[in-house]
């Protein structure tokens, strides 16, 4: 749980000079959906729909939202490889350490 918000950080600064920014809204944006997420277990969905059904809303919500993602990161995964320089998918296939340069190439 502790490892998704550097890995996205990664992702989300765009720019060196505004890394502090960036990564600030980034930590705001965690901190208010995780408080959002225990005022709306505890208060409201707890008390409304019983501790059973709330454990079964967060479990859809859950795979929902890693559905959600396993196809964003398709989608851009075949994007990337449209606009791929040769030279990657040539190093990926000659060898795995040609697949770690790969990789690493791709998220430097």
């Amino acid at each position: 749980m502790g490892g998704t918000l550097p890995v996205l950080s990664r992702f989300f600064v765009r720019n060196l000079r505004t890394v502090g920014w960036d990564v600030g809204i980034l930590y705001t944006i965690n901190t208010l959906g995780a408080v959002a997420g225990v005022l709306l277990a505890g208060f409201y969905l707890e008390a409304t729909y019983g501790v059973r059904m709330s454990i079964y809303i967060a479990s859809a919500v859950n795979i929902t939202i890693g559905l959600a993602a396993l196809f964003l990161a398709s989608r851009e995964k075949s994007e990337m490889a449209a606009t791929q320089p040769d030279c990657f998918s040539a190093a990926a296939t000659t060898s795995p350490g040609g697949l770690k340069l790969a990789v690493w190439l791709k998220l430097a």
